[in-house]
C-alpha cells in the first residue's frame, strides 16, 4: 500500500483537521433501524466495508470518483464547520477534496460476499478536509446546511480504532440527526484529524393511511427491564467468550436512550468478574457503548439498537477486547495479526 505524501505531512502540529466523508445509502436503507440491521453480527472492520458498499461515497458535482471503485453519483450538498468564534467554513467554498480508495485486500474482508478477498474490489473513500489552525476552540460544530437531493441526514459512524489507530469516536459530544448537527471535542484525538462518516438516507414519501383506518395507541411501560453483559479478553479474536478467556474489570460502559450518543442514561464500570448491569429500565430502545481502555482495543462494535419490551432482561450484551501490542518486533517481517498496514487507511491510501 502506498502512502499519500500530502496526507502523511499533515499532523496535529498545524492545527486540527475535520474530514467529512458523505455516503448515499441505497433504497434498502431508509432508517437507522435498517442501517443497524445491516450491521448486525459483523465485526467493526467488516461493518465499515459493508456500510460503504451499500452506502457508497459521493462528492460535489465538480469532483470525480476514484477510478475503479464503487462510488455514488456526484451531487450537490453542503456542510458548515465552525470552531469557537471563528468564521464558519463551508464544504463548497473551503473543503479540500481528497481522492482515496480502499480495497478488500486492504481491509482483509470479503466485502461483496463472493468468497474472495480481492485487490480489485475497491471502495471510494474520498472525502473533504477542513483545516482549523491552532488557536481555535477544541469544540468544533459541524452542520449539514444542504442535504443531497432526495436524501436527508441519517446517521454517523467513525473509523474503527483497529484500522484508524486514533480516538475519533471519543471526540463526539452531541449529535442531532433531525437538524444534521454534530459537535465534537477534538482534544481526545491522537493525531489532530477527525474523520466523520455521514450516511444519508433516501427520503420517505408520506402516504396517508386508507380512509377508515386508525392507528392503535402505543403501549407504554414504566418497566423494570435490564441490560447486562461481560467484558472479556478475546484471545482468538472470534468475538465469542470462550472457556479460559479472562474477564476484564474496570472498563467504563455508557447507556444511551433511543440511539448511540443520544441521551446518556447511565455510566457504570465492570466489576471484578468483568460484568456490568443497567437496571430499572423502562421499555424502549437503548444503545450501549464501551469506553476503550489504554492498552486494549475493542473488537466488536457498540450495541446501537437494543429493544426492551415487557420489562424484559437483555443478557449477554458482551464486549470482546484484544490487548494492544506493538506491531514492529524489529525483524522486518510481515507478522501474522499485524494490522499496521491498515492503520490510517482513511488517510494514507493513494488513489492509484
Amino acid at each position: 500500500m502506498s502512502s499519500d505524501t500530502a496526507l502523511a505531512a499533515t499532523t496535529a502540529n498545524d492545527g486540527t483537521h475535520v474530514m467529512i466523508m458523505t455516503h448515499l445509502c441505497d433504497s434498502t436503507i431508509k432508517t437507522v433501524q435498517d442501517f443497524e440491521n445491516m450491521e448486525s453480527g459483523k465485526t467493526p472492520v467488516a461493518n465499515l466495508g459493508n456500510d460503504v458498499l451499500h452506502c457508497p461515497t459521493t462528492g460535489l458535482s465538480n469532483s470525480t470518483s476514484t477510478l475503479g471503485t464503487v462510488a455514488a453519483p456526484r451531487t450537490t450538498y453542503d456542510f458548515s464547520v465552525q470552531s469557537g468564534s471563528g468564521a464558519p467554513l463551508t464544504l463548497q467554498e473551503n473543503g479540500v477534496y481528497e481522492q482515496h480508495k480502499a480495497c478488500e485486500s486492504d481491509l482483509n474482508v470479503d466485502v461483496d460476499g463472493d468468497g474472495k478477498i480481492s485487490t480489485s474490489t475497491c471502495l471510494d473513500i474520498s472525502h473533504y478536509k477542513f483545516h482549523i489552525p491552532d488557536g481555535g476552540s477544541s469544540i468544533v460544530n459541524i452542520q449539514e446546511t444542504q442535504a443531497p437531493t432526495g436524501f436527508h441526514f441519517g446517521t454517523l459512524r467513525f473509523t474503527p480504532v483497529i484500522l484508524d489507530g486514533n480516538n475519533d469516536s471519543e471526540t463526539l459530544t452531541s449529535i442531532d440527526p433531525a437538524s444534521g448537527r454534530i459537535d465534537v471535542n477534538v482534544t481526545p484525538d491522537k493525531d489532530g484529524m477527525v474523520m466523520l462518516h455521514i450516511y444519508q438516507f433516501m427520503n420517505l414519501e408520506t402516504v396517508p393511511p386508507p380512509v377508515g383506518t386508525t392507528t392503535p395507541p402505543t403501549a407504554t411501560s414504566t418497566g423494570n427491564g435490564s441490560i447486562s453483559g461481560t467484558f472479556f479478553d478475546d484471545l482468538n479474536q472470534n468475538g465469542i467468550m470462550d472457556t479460559g478467556e479472562k474477564h476484564l474489570a474496570g472498563f467504563t460502559v455508557n447507556l444511551y436512550k433511543d440511539m448511540l450518543y443520544g441521551t446518556l442514561v447511565s455510566s457504570v464500570m465492570t466489576d471484578s468478574n468483568g460484568m456490568y448491569t443497567f437496571n430499572n429500565l423502562p421499555d424502549g430502545t437503548y444503545a450501549v457503548e464501551e469506553i476503550e481502555q489504554t492498552g486494549w482495543s475493542q473488537y466488536n462494535d457498540d450495541y446501537r439498537s437494543l429493544n426492551i419490551t415487557g420489562a424484559e432482561n437483555l443478557t449477554n450484551i458482551d464486549f470482546a477486547n484484544t490487548e494492544t501490542m506493538s506491531s514492529d518486533n524489529g525483524d522486518n517481517n510481515d507478522d501474522q495479526g499485524d494490522t499496521s498496514g491498515h492503520v490510517g487507511w482513511m488517510r494514507n491510501h493513494s488513489a492509484n
